[in-house]
Parts: structure tokens; sequence; C-alpha cells
């Protein structure tokens, strides 16, 4: 997925007015070549409630399907059609609201480039590290790292936990994936 499609994607949801931050490998594929194929997307817990309603008589997106805190669409891009999932921060905020995780990111994590806010490397593998599936994640960062992704990166996560009082929990996984890291150079 390439940046401009991003911006594409961004400009049809600008039209709905959901405020977001692009996460995930999307954010990443802005200044890594990851090989990211979807469209990660954090957003207010009151903006996605409302996508469904939204997304309803669009035909360039939709349907928007909910499980949980994620919700998936498809949005036309050029010819194709492109997954976007939509993401709240309720898993990744620790004690805190959801909220609290999206606005800490959009307000001091992430940069405003062509109109659309980028997460940075730090909130990414922040979210990986931060789910129950972690270890799924730690290939993805090592397919980060050698895309050239700075190993650095692993001090912002710890910043980013430490935000949000989850620092000894997200630290542990940390270490194995740097572990795992150091196995597979």
């Amino acid at each position: 997925m390439r940046p401009a499609e991003i911006e594409e994607i961004a400009e049809r949801l600008a039209e709905l007015g959901v405020p977001f931050v692009v996460v995930g490998g999307s954010a990443l594929e802005r200044e890594f070549s990851v090989g990211t194929s979807d469209v990660d997307l954090l957003v207010l817990v009151g903006d996605f409630q409302s996508l469904e309603e939204l997304l309803a008589d669009r035909k360039d997106m939709g349907p928007f399907e909910p499980t949980g805190n994620i919700g998936t669409a498809q949005v036309l891009v050029g010819s194709g059609w492109t997954e976007v999932e939509f993401i709240t921060g309720s898993s990744f905020s620790g004690r805190q609201s959801g909220d609290s995780f999206v606005r800490y990111v959009r307000d001091y994590r992430s940069e405003k480039r062509a109109g659309v806010r980028w997460a940075r490397p730090e909130v990414v593998w922040y979210m990986r590290l931060s789910t129950d599936d972690w270890q799924l994640y730690v290939i993805k960062i090592h397919r980060d790292l050698r895309a050239g992704v700075p190993a650095s990166t692993f001090d912002g996560v710890l910043d980013v936990a430490r935000h949000f009082g989850v620092e000894e929990k997200i630290r542990g996984r940390v270490g194995k994936a740097q572990e795992v890291v150091r196995l597979y150079r």
C-alpha cells in the first residue's frame, strides 16, 4: 500500500468527518518499505460507533463490519478495493479511556503530512506488542527492522507503555521481541 493510496482513502474519509491516525504497517510504509496490503486507522470510540451509518449508502466504501474494537470496510482506490481496519484505542490505553490513547497518539506520537496523521513507529510496535497475540507480531517487527526501522524504536515503545501504566507488561514483551530478533539476524 503506497502512501498516495492511503492519502486517497484519507480524502474519502475526510468527507465523512471522521478524524483518524494511520497506524500499523501503513504508517511505517510512509518511510520504510515494509510491504503492507491493508490500511489500519485509529479512531475515537464515538466515530467508530457511527461508521456503520456513515458508510451505509456509499458506493465507494463499505459495508462496515465491526467486531469488538476493530471494524473493517472496503474502500475503492483506483480500480480496486482495499481493506481498511478501523481500530479504537480501548485495547491500548491501560486504565485510561480508549479515546485518551487516540488523542495521545494524535497529539504527541504522530506527524501530519499531506493532510494525513501518520503514527510514529513506536506507536505501531506498541500496539502490536499490546495485543493478546503479540507473539505473532514479533515477525512483523523483525520485518520492519530489516526494512530500516531503527532498533531504538523499542525505547519509544516503553515510553508509550509508561504513559499508559503498562510498562511492566510491555517491557517483558519488548525483551522477548528483541531476543527473537537477535536469533534471526
